[in-house]
């Protein structure tokens, strides 16, 4: 009767380990797949901030390459009315915001078309 009584308890005793075993394991999955989904969100902020970055250069030399404008805002509004009445909506759309400046193009072009 002894015999049977150990070997139960024997066999209890495997189970509660084995029990404890899974779940610490499980803790241990729970845990790394939070720190892969950290990384992974710290991966996406950092390409981000790359291309941000990118974005901004790009942004900065075409600024630094358009040299169309005047010395002031009036002189710029000049030059654009200047463009406009030679009919050379190219040019005009130019002394725009770089932005804007496709939009403004379409915008005057379109606008001559409709006077014709």
């Amino acid at each position: 009767m002894r015999m049977k009584f150990l070997k139960n308890r024997s066999r209890g005793n495997k189970i509660f380990w084995v029990v404890i075993l899974i779940v610490f394991f499980l803790m241990v999955f729970d845990v790394a797949r939070g720190q892969y989904e950290v990384w992974k969100g710290q991966q996406a902020v950092e390409a981000l901030r790359l291309e941000l970055e990118k974005t901004e250069m790009e942004k900065q030399q075409r600024m630094a390459a358009d040299t169309a404008g005047g010395s002031t805002p009036q002189e710029t509004l000049q030059m654009f009315i200047d463009a406009v009445e030679a009919g050379d909506y190219e040019l005009a759309s130019k002394y725009f915001v770089i932005e804007k400046q496709g939009e403004w193009r379409s915008n005057l072009l379109s606008a001559e078309k409709t006077d014709e």
